[in-house]
């Protein structure tokens, strides 16, 4: 049986704007974010079409709760109505989300991992919160695929309490990928909880499969205000 897949010319509209190529093995962390050169902005509706099947589960699962505010943000962008809507923030409300190309990176002719980011950030008071997130987005033969959080450096603080997520992704040649989470709490107690969790993942024909899942003993170190 052959496999007939009709391409979706939207997809391949897509698949044009990410100009950057990435080389093997890939890999991202917290640090390397920060230093990201932003391509260009993405609208709402191509970030719809990137993460129509966004993955929900390990580093993912909450992913879709702040592309829906990015959704709220630019929907306020497109009406012209931005300013009045900064000018009624409350604290802790989100302030600032924009979507923009990253790179990508072929894995045959047919298949490319695009890379994409959302930076977001809430109106600055406590509580104040804020992230870079990398998505991972798989195009398999003219159509997007699955896709998953890929790479992520986000905190957020309510004194005394404070929080941060990192998370590394490398991109092997075969597809397969290896993503590390790493969850800080600091309850303004002088202990951080740390939280840390592996994953393997094998990509193939636009579907990412989980194949590990392993989440480490939570362990506690000294807050940093703690070891002066």
């Amino acid at each position: 049986v052959v496999e007939t897949i009709v391409p979706d010319p939207e997809a391949e509209k897509l698949l044009a704007r990410f100009t950057k190529t990435e080389i093997f093995p890939y890999t991202l962390d917290s640090k390397k974010i920060e230093q990201l050169t932003k391509g260009k902005e993405l609208s709402g509706e191509e970030v719809k079409l990137l993460s129509k099947k966004l993955q929900e589960k390990g580093p993912s699962y909450d992913a879709m709760y702040t592309l829906e505010s990015f959704y709220k943000i630019d929907s306020i962008k497109s009406h012209k109505q931005y300013d009045d809507y900064v000018a009624s923030l409350d604290i802790g409300q989100m302030k600032e989300s924009r979507c923009f190309v990253l790179s990508k990176i072929s894995l045959t002719d047919l298949d490319y991992v695009l890379f994409w980011m959302n930076d977001y950030s809430t109106y600055e008071a406590c509580p104040y919160g804020w992230g870079k997130v990398v998505f991972a987005t798989s195009y398999h033969k003219g159509n997007i695929g699955e896709t998953i959080v890929f790479a992520e450096h986000s905190g957020g603080a309510d004194a005394p309490v404070s929080g941060e997520t990192k998370v590394k992704g490398t991109l092997n040649p075969d597809g397969t990928i290896a993503l590390n989470k790493l969850d800080e709490n600091d309850q303004g107690e002088g202990e951080v909880e740390i939280n840390e969790g592996n994953f393997e993942i094998a990509l193939s024909k636009g579907f990412f499969t989980y194949t590990k899942e392993e989440n480490k003993k939570p362990r506690k170190r000294k807050s940093k205000n703690q070891l002066n």
